[in-house]
């Protein structure tokens, strides 16, 4: 077996708020609604980065969310394909609404199956 790990940032390019903290939460629902048909196991993560050094002298912070996909596969050929499911997305989400889409795709991990117990 094979785990596919992968990291999808959404970064709308705008500062912490309630509002934006909304926002984001819908970016993401967006993205996901895409994916909910393959089964990828999701980690939801919030950082912060300063823009520029500007806005790190007066305390502005921008908000990204980083979704955390991983999926076990018996095939490599299946991570290869749902890899490219990732990216595919991503790419054509990238850049509407000025938002920033982005993804980073981990070699994947050799598992063991599972066995089972002997009782």
């Amino acid at each position: 077996m094979y785990k596919l790990n992968a990291i999808v940032t959404i970064d709308p390019k705008c500062v912490d708020s309630k509002k934006n903290q909304n926002y984001l939460l819908d970016l993401e629902k967006e993205f996901l609604s895409f994916l909910t048909p393959f089964q990828y196991e999701c980690k939801i993560e919030h950082s912060y980065y300063h823009p520029d050094e500007e806005a790190e002298m007066h305390g502005i912070y921008f908000v990204v969310k980083e979704i955390r996909l991983s999926r076990l596969c018996h095939k490599f050929r299946s991570v290869v394909c749902l890899s490219q499911i990732i990216h595919s997305v991503v790419d054509m989400l990238d850049g509407l609404n000025n938002v920033s889409y982005k993804c980073q795709i981990f070699d994947p991990e050799i598992c063991e199956p599972e066995k089972p117990d002997d009782d």
